[in-house]
């Protein structure tokens, strides 16, 4: 969806707990740079393909990834995604977030899905 010339918000189709639904990661370009924020679950590196051209953008021209933070469906194809790059692009995050980007520490979500007694903290 054409936010303004050169920003789009991207729709990424996204099974959720059984059910079809969509994510929005969102694409910023000019010229020179081209912007992608955030890079959705697992496994979609053709959806963001398809819905980057369909954009008007080019996926080969991504320079820079914003990674707003490390919920799996932020960052779940940000491998994928810059291995296909014919170049090296930036991710740029929080310090915080990045540990947990770069794979260094297991996601705090998935750690408390883990526990235990993390069926109270299912929803969270």
């Amino acid at each position: 969806m054409k936010i303004a010339t050169g920003v789009e918000m991207l729709e990424i189709p996204a099974t959720i707990q059984g059910a079809q639904t969509f994510i929005y990661p969102t694409l910023i370009w000019d010229e020179k740079t081209t912007i992608l924020i955030d890079a959705g679950f697992p496994g979609q590196l053709s959806e963001f393909r398809r819905a980057i051209m369909e954009g008007g953008a080019s996926f080969e021209r991504i320079d820079k990834i914003i990674i707003t933070h490390h919920d799996r469906d932020h960052i779940g194809s940000l491998r994928s995604i810059l291995n296909e790059l014919p170049h090296k692009a930036s991710v740029l995050t929080h310090e915080g977030e990045g540990p947990y980007v770069e794979g260094r520490i297991p996601p705090f979500k998935a750690t408390l899905a883990d526990a235990p007694d993390s069926g109270s903290m299912s929803a969270r």
